[in-house]
Formats: C-alpha cells, structure tokens, sequence
C-alpha cells in the first residue's frame, strides 16, 4: 500500500468513488479472519462478498478491525464488517493565470466538515480553486471527502504561507476580499453595484434610476478606516474565508495582514462559514455576470 493514496471508508462512499472513475487500488474487508459460519460477516461487507464484481480493485484484503485502524492511523473510524478502500490521488489540474479569476482563500479552516461543504460550494458555483493557509486542514480528511461527495480528491487546492499568498495573488493578479461580520455602524446600510465601473455606491432613489445598477445584500467597506477612497470590485476575485468568521473575532496578530484589504459581509450574525462563503460567492457571481469589467 503505497504512499501516492488515500484511504476511504464505507461501502456508499466506495460506490461513489467508483462510479466517478476513480482508481480503487485495494480493497479491505473488516470481517474475522477465520469465520465459522457465514452469519459471523454481516453487511455491507458480506453484501461485498457475495457480489465482489460490484467493485473492481488491484487487490483484496480480509483484515481484523484492530489491523485496519493500525493501518489508517488517522481519524477515519470504519467499524466491523465495513469496506476500506485505498485510492490513487488522482491528478489535479491546476488552472493557468488566464483561467483563474475567482479563488478560495481559507484561513484556519480545519474542520473536515467545513472543507467538504466549501469545496462542494466552490465547484458548484464555478470558482477555480482553493489557496489553505494558517493551519487549515486537509482536504484528503476522510469525512471531508464524504461532505464533499468526493470532490476534494480532484479540486485545484494549494497549500501556503501568508508571505507565499501575497506572491501568488500578485502573480495571478488577484484581489484579496476579506469576508468579515460588518460592525453595528455598518449593518443599517444597503449598496448598490454599478455595472459600468464596478463600483459600489451607498443606496439612494437617484442612483436607483440607472439601468446599470444591481442592488446586493452583501456590505462591502474598506479595511483602513482612514482610507475613504471609493468602493470598487474588481473582476478577479480571491475571496478569504476565516475559522473565526462566525465569531466576528478575527485575531489579526496570527492572521495574514489585511489592515488596508475591502471587507464583504452580510447581515446574518453567528451563520457558520461554509453558509456565509456560499452566499458571498454565488452572490459575486450573480453581481458581476454582467459587469464589464472583465
């Protein structure tokens, strides 16, 4: 069993995995090694040994419990009479500078829950990938690909430093936009985005009248409170998305300098972050469709 794998569990998940193409490169039964009678296999494994055609493997194990958990030392669980299943990572292809306009930054981010439901999002949605920074966790997690519905073994990711994050959104010309709870002095306040310019404009009736205005419940402000330059989204987009996001407690001191960054936020205190990224990003989507700044 190699090291260019990773190990899946439960019968379903398996399945998945199968039907998506992906290489099963062994195949491990947790059933007794020397069963008496066929009623000691219970299923899914026994469903599998009765049917072994259902999923075509390089090879076949029947391994005791307590082998498979030495084997996986990790926080994958599969109980007696499960199927495990060692895939071979498959290749990722990472988009080029001309492909990438809209990308995932995930700060902190190392619930295994969080990461599949954010890659299931970012795929769904269209964005081009993931930059983990600042001990987030890993997208191969077992449970984080049953969320993702095993998206996460193919989805474009990098893993960085927050010195290499500023070289890469430069390389790729990428705007970082922070997703932060809006303070109470900004809740009241509704925008505006102007298709024309990409401009974001506080609501008014005048403004209301041009055919080239989109109204957005999402709050955008500029970081630097000092800085009172004029709001405007540019078209390529990285995104970055906090552990602490639903606390509204970003820890500045450990975090990757955002002091004169644009913030984005929306009126929902307390919703957790894969809620807030989905929102964020399908409504960017749906506000810069039509912009022509592109």
């Amino acid at each position: 069993m190699g090291t260019s794998s990773n190990f899946d569990t439960g019968g379903k998940n398996i399945l998945d995995l199968v039907k998506k193409n992906h290489h099963i490169k062994s195949l491990i039964v947790t059933a007794p090694n020397k069963s008496k009678t066929q009623y000691e296999i219970q299923p899914p494994a026994l469903d599998y040994l009765e049917n072994p055609n259902r999923i075509i493997a390089d090879n076949y194990y029947l391994m005791n419990i307590d082998m498979v958990l030495k084997i996986l030392r990790s926080g994958a669980k599969p109980e007696r009479h499960e199927l495990v299943a060692e895939v071979h990572f498959p290749p990722v292809i990472f988009p080029s500078k001309e492909q990438m306009n809209k990308f995932i930054v995930l700060e902190k981010v190392n619930d295994p829950h969080d990461l599949g439901m954010l890659t299931r999002s970012t795929k769904a949605l269209g964005w081009n990938g993931i930059y983990l920074t600042n001990k987030s966790g890993d997208v191969y997690n077992s449970f984080a690909q049953i969320v993702s519905k095993s998206q996460s073994l193919t989805w474009p990711y990098i893993y960085g430093s927050s010195e290499e994050l500023r070289k890469f959104l430069c390389d790729n010309e990428l705007k970082l936009l922070i997703a932060e709870p809006p303070k109470q002095d900004l809740q009241a306040i509704s925008q505006v985005f102007c298709k024309s310019d990409n401009r974001i404009f506080t609501r008014t009736e005048e403004l209301e009248q041009h055919d080239d205005i989109i109204k957005t419940p999402l709050i955008f402000w500029n970081g630097n409170k000092s800085d009172s330059s004029e709001l405007k989204l540019l078209s390529r987009i990285a995104l970055l998305l906090s552990r602490e996001l639903k606390s509204g407690k970003r820890n500045n001191e450990a975090s990757i300098s955002t002091e004169n960054e644009m913030r984005v936020g929306i009126n929902a205190p307390f919703i957790d972050v894969p809620s807030a990224g989905s929102i964020i990003m399908w409504e960017l989507n749906r506000i810069t469709a039509s912009s022509k700044n592109v």
